[in-house]
């Protein structure tokens, strides 16, 4: 008890001096955190942690500290101009796809993600026939999703991540650059832009082409059923000139014979008239309203006039003997059913827009018909 006692007497008379020193551990200690806790802040993986989740709360002022998002805009306008030459073509192209992607960004950003079912298609003829979309609705959930922070060196750093399209069935890698400043680090590049949008243009030409493949084999199944509908036997065609020596006629005679037990009312063949070597000289379209009953023949002529003086009119008069060929574009039944064989879509020619020698219809896609935002207005300056 007297060892006890002697301690608290101890204590009660050295009081100050050892609240003292639990003072100055504690600040030392508070000190040290402190400068550590402020290291952390001012390191990348703070940075990328709070971009991370700035960008999964959509927190747009704090999304504006941390991204860039001029100078991003500006480099994903460089790229696609080249990459995509006739996007808002025109004087200042680049500052208007610059501003087209800033709105963009804001409008990706403001928007609640969305459920999307063309992932669970497998058939590629449903997803060619679905409208084409850039980026997928749950875009930003995947990119926080898939991000991770990779060390480059003191002064910059890369955050990684990727996307799914269910449209495409394409995974897209987005890589951003991470870099020091007096700020802190700021995002300051997508450093995979050129990368990501000829993959985009690769894919864009892909579809196109696929559904051309499709329309045509569509077509040909239409043909082939108009075919067996009412069979072509024969076409054959004359031409010369009438008595004022300038007027050149060529008459085409079609024989076809109904192989149903339902009359063909009306008729549309593509007509082509070709020269003894098979080369083409004339294509016409030649319509009939000429109901043809069951296992009846179909026996039409149509006469089609030119101008005798003109290039065209030479060529087939220099001929010699001429040859044609039908096919049928268009048949209507007595039952009102209609085979039709479609033509060539504009959305699928080649592209005048601008001379890069991209492929047919790229340049009138559905997602390249926009008009270039207007710059928004800046605010009055508050005194």
């Amino acid at each position: 008890m007297q060892f006890v006692q002697n301690i608290k007497e101890k204590i009660k008379k050295y009081k100050w001096i050892l609240l003292g020193i639990v003072l100055s551990v504690l600040l030392a200690l508070a000190t040290v955190f402190g400068v550590r806790y402020y290291q952390f802040r001012q390191s990348p993986e703070y940075a990328f942690g709070t971009f991370q989740a700035a960008l999964s709360s959509a927190n747009i002022e704090q999304l504006a500290h941390l991204v860039d998002f001029r100078t991003i805009a500006q480099h994903l306008a460089e790229e696609t101009a080249k990459t995509f030459p006739f996007f808002l073509a025109g004087p200042d192209q680049q500052g208007k796809i610059s501003n087209f992607f800033q709105a963009q960004m804001l409008k990706i950003l403001r928007q609640k993600p969305e459920s999307n079912d063309d992932g669970l298609i497998n058939d590629p003829v449903v997803l060619l026939q679905k409208p084409v979309y850039l980026l997928p609705p749950d875009i930003i959930p995947q990119l926080v999703r898939n991000m991770a922070l990779r060390n480059v060196d003191a002064n910059s750093q890369m955050i990684t991540t990727h996307f799914d399209h269910p449209l495409f069935k394409r995974s897209f890698p987005v890589v951003l650059g991470l870099t020091k400043s007096s700020e802190g680090w700021i995002i300051r590049d997508y450093l995979n832009a050129q990368e990501t949008l000829t993959t985009f243009r690769t894919i864009f030409e892909e579809r196109l082409r696929a559904q051309l493949d499709l329309l045509k084999r569509k077509s040909q199944k239409v043909i082939q059923e108009m075919h067996k509908t009412m069979e072509i036997q024969s076409c054959a065609c004359q031409a010369g000139l009438i008595s004022d020596k300038r007027t050149l006629l060529i008459v085409v005679h079609l024989l076809a014979r109904n192989k149903t037990g339902l009359t063909v009312k009306n008729v549309n063949a593509t007509t082509q008239i070709t020269n003894a070597k098979g080369e083409l000289l004339l294509e016409r379209q030649l319509n009939a309203v000429d109901p043809t009953g069951p296992s009846e023949d179909f026996s039409h002529r149509w006469t089609i006039e030119l101008d005798g003086t003109s290039d065209e009119g030479k060529r087939i008069l220099a001929a010699g003997p001429l040859s044609c060929s039908a096919t049928w574009r268009t048949l209507s039944l007595s039952n009102a059913r209609v085979f039709h064989a479609d033509p060539q879509p504009d959305e699928l020619k080649h592209c005048t827009k601008h001379e890069d020698g991209h492929p047919e219809g790229l340049c009138d896609m559905e997602i390249f018909k926009f008009s270039s935002p207007q710059p928004a207005a800046k605010e009055k300056e508050k005194h």
